[in-house]
């Protein structure tokens, strides 16, 4: 059953403490939105990228997501930079800068602000890049609140297009997080393009921490991803709700279903709604419906784990070298600091 909006989201919002309502609707890149739905709906097969996931429900039900017991990756990193931040600043040089893609509430982040600020108390540079920009503006607020000396430059935009639009000059030395293993969900190729632009906006000797889910036992990681409680799915199909929502559409939530597979020798993991019926939905913004065959997909996310030699690879294609991996006692999450190799 889909959670409904307002009495959910209050009730969310309680059980998050660590979040705050944003001062304005969240209507980031309406026209990105309305474009990239119709482009993926058109597209054979159909597909949505994972960031339209995150409206304002969005971005609370993922953090819901985050609290239950099959997604352990965000409690596995938690742990890791609690223990480890001090060093792995120590091992990245105190940088003046840090930026952050997908930084979301950068709850996890503090742990690295605190090591970070620890040895520079006179102030540290912040940079959170996220699709959201009211959750951007909730969180730099906040921060700046907790901490006085730290300036915070949040960005708006999808990463690659934030980074090759020269908004991150490389200046100062700096240390670039991708955590949570977000660089999971692009196929190798976007992954890839990604990192070069990370090489890119730095300068040898500059760092990059890479949070990356390890691979497991098939049955795990199906059950992260369609967890007991309906969580996830709902997530899922909130997609839905937004698309009635900004664009008009004519959608039967109900009449979709939320699948994930487990593709165990490629280590990937695919999420998708499924249409229970043959059904066409209407597009009225361009006079345009699209039709559904029953048991069609809209492939929502795609999550790729990784072990250590695809995790090599990565580092040595892009430009960086590896300094250090940081692990839970499971080694089911990693933390991996790289260094910007010299050209």
């Amino acid at each position: 059953m889909p959670l409904r909006s307002e009495r959910e989201v209050r009730r969310l919002r309680k059980l998050l403490p660590a979040m705050r309502e944003p001062s304005a609707p969240l209507l980031d890149h309406p026209t990105d939105f309305a474009e990239a739905i119709r482009a993926g709906l058109h597209a054979s097969p159909k597909t949505c990228a994972p960031k339209w996931l995150y409206d304002e429900l969005g971005s609370l039900l993922f953090e819901a997501i985050t609290l239950l017991p099959e997604y352990d990756l965000m409690r596995l990193e938690d742990t890791i930079l609690a223990t480890a931040a001090p060093e792995i600043l120590r091992q990245a040089g105190y940088p003046e800068e840090i930026v952050e893609l997908g930084s979301g509430t950068s709850r996890k982040t503090r742990h690295l602000l605190d090591a970070a600020l620890a040895h520079r108390p006179s102030g540290v540079r912040y940079r959170p890049i996220d699709i959201s920009a009211a959750m951007l503006q909730a969180t730099a607020e906040r921060l700046e609140q907790v901490y006085p000396t730290l300036t915070v430059a949040p960005l708006a935009g999808e990463y690659l297009t934030t980074l090759q639009g020269g908004a991150c000059p490389p200046i100062v030395p700096r240390l670039v997080l991708f955590l949570g293993s977000n660089i999971g969900n692009y196929v190798p190729q976007k992954a890839h393009e990604l990192l070069h632009a990370i090489a890119a906006i730095s300068q040898p000797g500059d760092h990059l921490l890479l949070g990356v889910d390890r691979r497991r036992h098939a049955a795990e990681h199906r059950a992260a991803y369609d967890d007991a409680l309906g969580v996830t799915a709902a997530f899922a199909r909130n997609l839905l709700v937004r698309m009635n929502r900004e664009l008009r559409t004519n959608v039967d939530v109900r009449s979709f279903r939320y699948v994930t597979t487990y593709h165990e020798e490629d280590g990937v993991v695919k999420n998708a709604l499924e249409s229970i019926t043959e059904q066409t939905i209407e597009l009225p913004q361009w006079h345009e419906t699209i039709h559904f065959e029953a048991g069609e997909r809209i492939l929502i996310e795609v999550s790729y784990k990784y072990d250590d030699r695809q995790i090599r690879m990565f580092a040595d294609t892009c430009g960086f070298d590896i300094v250090a991996v940081f692990s839970d006692s499971t080694e089911r999450f990693s933390d991996v600091l790289m260094r910007r190799r010299a050209s």
